[in-house]
């Protein structure tokens, strides 16, 4: 009878619990496009490109604030660039910035960098999150800083 009743119990709970997971906001996502003009990437042994969404509060990624979203992405700009897309991000507002990197290298140095809506008015026009819709065409466009 003990047998029984601890599959009674294993079967209760089992249909309690539901293998649906739950629907995914459609918003708190930012996409666009990285371009890339420079001539460092030929140089780089092990490139990466990394996409980083900090609060409008966090900008500077040196003081060791960690970003509320990021990606690193094989660079293959190709002709249109590369799609990328920052998921998981709560409702607000957010500093977008790009940094092409050598893994070779000591972390945080990059190789170029670009940012939202580009690198001269960075941290002057933050990206709009909300959880309604993505924010979409957030493209930027890196630079060579001449390492």
């Amino acid at each position: 009878m003990r047998a029984c009743g601890n599959m009674l119990v294993l079967a209760l709970l089992l249909a309690g619990c539901g293998s649906e997971y739950p629907e995914e906001p459609p918003g708190g996502r930012v996409r666009g496009v990285l371009g890339y003009r420079g001539d460092a990437l030929g140089d780089i042994e092990r490139p990466a490109v990394g996409v980083y969404a900090f609060t409008v509060l966090e900008l500077d990624p040196q003081a060791g604030v960690m970003p509320s979203a990021y990606r690193l992405y094989q660079p293959d700009f190709g002709r249109r660039g590369i799609s990328y897309e920052l998921a998981n991000l709560e409702a607000g507002s957010y500093d977008v910035i790009a940094q092409l990197i050598d893994m070779d290298r000591p972390p945080g140095e990059p190789v170029a960098l670009g940012a939202y809506p580009d690198l001269l008015q960075a941290g002057t026009a933050p990206v709009e999150v909300s959880l309604e819709a993505p924010t979409e065409g957030i493209d930027i466009e890196l630079y060579d800083l001449g390492l």
